[in-house]
């Protein structure tokens, strides 16, 4: 919410004459970013859009045009991962080989997310386990791979809809002090999420970097499950 992301990519795909899209739904916010963005030199790789995602992703399509986006990183709350995903698909946004990431899908939680890649057209569903910034304890970034040619995810199960509620509990309850969940909460939380995805039958696949003593992620890491996927990361 202060450019930190946007910076990042847009200092990688500046060489490849590629830009950063960046959705903040907060005016201080964007107001922050574009200013961090024009102290780093790199306003010219970055537009900063101002609204919630369904309202300004339409946006996008006008300005880029369709099968214009390459990557999808979403950090906003959870339960909307899979419905601006949806539409992105609808106004036909995502080229044929575009990269899904998406933060904080362990906790607080996004089975209906996962559900769209693992049972939608996508291929090698993979959740990438670290370390949650202020608990110290697990959490999922989870990616795949797009491939039109597939058939849309079927509906979720009620199962999946109840994990999501309970995800969205969470969240709201991180929000306060009083009522906080506490780190065991999560724990156990955890624990029937990820039993949930697996008797629904959509558990990713997991990269194990949350049992390191450091559990940076390193290219290597990202260049293995690109390799799994059969996706070529230096395409002539």
């Amino acid at each position: 919410y202060v450019g930190y992301s946007a910076m990042n990519v847009a200092r990688t795909v500046r060489h490849h004459g590629g830009k950063v899209a960046s959705l903040e739904v907060d005016p201080l916010h964007v107001t922050l970013v574009r200013n961090m963005l024009e102290y780093a030199g790199l306003s010219d790789f970055v537009d900063v859009w101002t609204g919630y995602s369904f309202d300004s992703i339409p946006h996008l399509l006008k300005k880029y045009g369709p099968r214009s986006v390459d990557l999808v990183f979403m950090d906003q709350k959870g339960t909307r991962f899979h419905s601006d995903l949806a539409l992105m698909e609808e106004l036909n946004l995502l080229s044929d080989r575009a990269v899904i990431l998406a933060d904080n899908v362990l906790k607080p939680g996004a089975p209906l997310y996962i559900w769209h890649l693992a049972k939608g057209s996508y291929h090698h569903c993979t959740a990438i386990s670290v370390r949650e910034f202020l608990l110290q304890s697990e959490d999922w970034m989870v990616m795949a791979f797009r491939d039109a040619s597939k058939a849309a995810a079927p509906i979720p199960p009620p199962q999946l809809h109840r994990l999501a509620f309970e995800s969205d509990n969470f969240r709201k309850k991180s929000m306060f002090d009083g009522v906080a969940p506490s780190k065991s909460d999560w724990w156990k939380f955890s624990q029937g999420f990820v039993n949930g995805l697996d008797q629904c039958g959509c558990k990713p696949a997991i990269v194990g970097l949350h049992g390191r003593d450091n559990p940076k992620i390193t290219p290597d890491d990202i260049a293995r499950i690109f390799r799994n996927a059969g996706v070529d990361t230096n395409p002539s």
